[in-house]
């Protein structure tokens, strides 16, 4: 019953602590039913089976333990959902007077989301128009993803292949 109120709590509050404390009393939870299975086999003649539930709590443990460092290690190199980056990236396309996004990075801390863009605008538009589209970009972003601080950078928009990052070009 934790295991379940934790990951319900976790997926609410959109804790990666939370959701490994579910992960965790779930894991206990079926390392006891392993043990009571391995007890009820020696009672009723089944010696084969304590050391094959052994080995299934095992297996079991190693891979609660590896999701949940996989998590924590995601989340403290910066790692960042790409389907939701690639959400992020289409909203700043949306907004009038972007020309090209070169360079998108976001990570989290905590709960806070921030995201770092440069965007290719028009040259011949004024420093004013051009702020105007970096203010439209960053509440376009805290309005529809929640962003906690968007930093946008403007490049001149010239050509497209002088705009790709220099990975990219050919």
């Amino acid at each position: 019953m934790q295991a379940v109120a934790n990951a319900r709590l976790a997926k609410r509050i959109d804790s990666g602590a939370v959701r490994a404390a579910a992960q965790d009393n779930r894991s206990d939870a079926l390392v006891g039913l392993g043990a009571f299975a391995g007890i009820l086999g020696s009672q009723f003649g089944l010696p084969r089976l304590d050391p094959a539930a052994a080995l299934g709590v095992s297996v079991l443990i190693v891979k609660t333990a590896w999701d949940i460092f996989a998590e924590a290690t995601h989340a403290l190199t910066d790692g960042f959902d790409a389907d939701r980056l690639q959400r992020i990236r289409q909203t700043i396309r949306e907004t009038p007077g972007v020309g090209r996004t070169i360079d998108l990075k976001a990570r989290t801390h905590g709960k806070s989301v921030f995201v770092d863009v440069t965007i290719c605008v028009d040259p011949a538009l004024s420093v004013s128009d051009s702020h105007a589209i970096t203010e439209t970009v960053e509440q376009r972003l805290l309005e529809a993803h929640r962003i906690s601080n968007v930093l946008v950078h403007i490049e001149l928009y010239e050509n497209e292949e002088a705009d790709r990052p220099a990975a990219e070009r050919k």
